[in-house]
């Protein structure tokens, strides 16, 4: 069995650039869900997913699929249409980033890296732009993702060519 403190260290915390929170609140809104009683469904507290509404945080991706599992599962229970992760994150979609495709597969860094059969640190400096994207890690990465190799090779020339300064 693995203790709350284990299972706090396994969550990833990175926050989410791109995250609008205002869809974020239309969509809970839009549902009729009170912020307690999605709070009380999600598993966070209402003080974090006020924070998240309000923009004074972002929630992290893990996070995000958490309440957006549950969000969907109410809006479909009420025949509403159902909030997806492209509702409340926005990227360029011409341009999109490896960071952005892995935050619309609702994947941490470290489950990217499980699924793709690398190792988180080679994920992080492939997001950050500072590794070359070896001709092995491609389909792994596309396959995990669910997009095509192409797409994460244009995802990482764009990652790798960004202005500077800009984040990743």
């Amino acid at each position: 069995m693995v203790s709350a403190h284990e299972a706090r260290r396994k969550v990833s915390r990175r926050i989410l650039r791109g995250f609008d929170p205002d869809r974020l609140g239309a969509a809970i809104e839009d549902t009729g869900l009170s912020v307690p009683t999605l709070a009380r469904l999600a598993d966070v507290s209402r003080q974090t997913l006020g924070n998240w509404i309000s923009g004074t945080t972002s929630p992290s991706v893990d996070r995000l699929r958490q309440l957006l599992a549950v969000l969907a599962k109410e809006q479909r229970a009420r025949g509403l249409p159902v909030t997806g992760v492209e509702d409340v994150y926005e990227f360029d979609r011409e341009h999109p980033m490896l960071s952005d495709l892995r935050i619309r597969a609702l994947l941490t860094q470290p489950e990217l890296g499980k699924a793709a059969g690398l190792p988180t640190s080679v994920v992080q400096a492939l997001e950050g732009g500072n590794a070359r994207l070896m001709p092995h890690h491609i389909p792994k990465l596309a396959a995990a993702l669910g997009v095509s190799a192409e797409q994460v090779e244009q995802a990482h020339h764009n990652t790798r060519y960004r202005d500077a300064g800009a984040p990743s």
